[in-house]
């Protein structure tokens, strides 16, 4: 069984009462809690199968073309949000990472370095694999890439205030 969700219309609840407070009943709820226990294995094999799928189109590469980067975007976005479901925060701030630095050096014009795409995904790759073991170290290395993006910005746009691309 997968869960599905249902969202009433907002005029619905208007209909109702302005100060409804919209909340899933406990049943409902508990069967979304239990599907997702019971998915969470395949759901976990699925973000390696994707680390791998990126790790293996960068590893050893010394440029990447648009369309490598356009498929490991739309993989680390993937990753970033399912990770946060299947509660493996590391790797999902490193995706978002990932995901900020492609974003916003093809937005300030630079196109992303593969050296520090390699990083961000073998970085991804040892956070998926050592399950989130040590947190701290975890979030050290997240604002550590962020700090890379900016710095990647900075270099690449001297003029340009680096808090602007956060």
């Amino acid at each position: 069984m997968s869960p599905t969700f249902l969202k009433p219309d907002r005029r619905l609840s208007l209909l109702v009462s302005p100060d409804l407070a919209v909340t899933l009943p406990d049943q409902m709820q508990r069967r979304i809690d239990t599907a997702l226990a019971a998915l969470q294995p395949s759901i976990i094999e699925e973000v390696h199968q994707r680390i791998a799928e990126i790790y293996g189109q960068v590893n050893g590469a010394s440029d990447l073309s648009d369309r490598d980067l356009d498929t490991i975007h739309a993989h680390a976005h993937e990753l970033r949000g399912i990770c946060g479901t299947v509660g493996m925060p590391v790797p999902g701030g490193i995706a978002d990472a990932l995901c900020a630095y492609i974003e916003d050096l093809r937005a300030s014009g630079l196109f992303p370095r593969a050296n520090i795409v390699w990083l961000h995904i073998t970085s991804l790759k040892r956070a998926a694999e050592e399950d989130d073991a040590a947190p701290a170290i975890g979030t050290y290395l997240i604002d550590s890439l962020r700090a890379l993006r900016t710095k990647e910005l900075k270099a690449g746009m001297p003029d340009a205030d680096p808090q602007d691309q956060e």
